[in-house]
């Protein structure tokens, strides 16, 4: 997220597509009534202040870490198994 510049109240989003078959079915123009913004994923938040507009901002930065953090913990277990440096040997159990 990034506060205008010339605009210290607005927050700019661009806020990307979770499922990726999404972006097939866009292609296709199922989605041909929906605005330019839902599309692509940008928008613009306005606040009543700057001081709010930055503590949104604050607690957008948060939550993505927190959510990066999280994945990054589930999927640490399935990177390690499939580490080529961590490969063992089936009968013995050393590394090849």
């Amino acid at each position: 997220p990034t506060i205008d510049e010339d605009h210290p109240t607005w927050l700019h989003l661009w806020i990307r597509e979770f499922d990726p078959r999404s972006k097939a079915r866009k292609s296709r123009g199922c989605n041909l009534h929906v605005s330019n913004s839902a599309l692509d994923g940008r928008w613009t938040l306005g606040f009543p202040s700057a001081k709010g507009c930055e503590i949104a901002r604050l607690l957008i930065l948060e939550e993505t870490y927190k959510q990066r953090s999280f994945i990054k913990s589930l999927l640490a277990p399935l990177l390690q198994k499939n580490d080529p440096g961590n490969l063992c040997n089936e009968q013995d159990g050393r590394k090849l």
